[in-house]
């Protein structure tokens, strides 16, 4: 029972502890960035609730699809949203409006969806139970792990920049966000609304989905033990378009300073 309420924890709420971690290097030596971000996570939290407390009505919506296609659109905002946010912030110490929407909407679309999942679940899971202590001490566990992760992921990140490898923390965002938008899939074939096809490999002799390592994978890069070939195209796009955009969008200045 504690182990169960612990992977609930790294299932749904790692995540969000490890944006925060990326946001809080991001904006680290930003004028006021900590301020936003704390009003987007705030942001979050109360949608998160609300979502919750509507949850019953959004399921019966597009004939029982309602959560699973919400959940979809947010993943889709969140990816946009978090597409620009390292670019933006490392231009200078000031957070332009532009940036300041996109922390806004893209921090609180995800927390939204990851904690309004876990609420969902959590609540089935407590009224199934009778040991609520057992919960509880599970509930803290997880925190404690998750809380624990965030921090030593932070130093991590940190280290590296200090390093100079702003290359890599860029990979490591980019299959974060592709991980994330990749489990569109999930949630589409879960309601039949698409066909992802049989796995083109097995890992789970590697790592299982369902172990605390799966889902610690999960939670950083979007790991699947059995990947189908629609997840890794969509995988493949979703990781190598920030680059592409980065990529054009240094091009493009250059030209235009190089007209002048």
């Amino acid at each position: 029972m504690i182990i169960n309420t612990v992977i609930l924890f790294l299932r749904d709420l790692l995540p969000i502890f490890i944006l925060l971690s990326y946001l809080q290097v991001f904006l680290k030596n930003k004028t006021l960035g900590f301020s936003y971000l704390s009003s987007a996570i705030s942001f979050g939290v109360f949608s998160s609730l609300l979502f919750f407390l509507a949850a019953p009505y959004v399921s019966e919506m597009y004939e029982g699809t309602g959560i699973e296609r919400t959940f979809v659109g947010l993943l889709f905002i969140t990816y946009c949203f978090l597409f620009f946010i390292n670019t933006s912030t490392s231009k200078n110490s000031l957070l332009s409006s532009h940036t300041k929407s996109l922390l806004l909407l893209g921090v609180g679309s995800f927390i939204v969806l990851k904690a309004s999942a876990f609420l969902i679940f959590f609540d089935v899971y407590f009224q199934r139970q009778n040991n609520h202590l057992n919960i509880l001490i599970g509930c803290i566990i997880g925190l404690g792990i998750c809380a624990s992760f965030s921090t030593l992921f932070s130093f991590i990140l940190t280290e590296v920049i200090e390093r100079n490898k702003n290359k890599l923390i860029n990979v490591f965002w980019a299959l974060f966000l592709a991980g994330q938008i990749s489990q569109i899939t999930t949630y589409l074939s879960q309601v039949d609304l698409i066909e992802v096809g049989p796995p083109i490999v097995n890992l789970s002799a590697l790592v299982q989905d369902n172990s605390e390592y799966g889902h610690v994978l999960k939670a950083l890069i979007g790991y699947e033990e059995s990947p189908s070939l629609l997840f890794l195209i969509l995988y493949g796009l979703a990781f190598t378009l920030p680059f592409i955009t980065q990529s054009l969008s240094a091009t493009f200045i250059e030209k235009k300073h190089y007209d002048k």
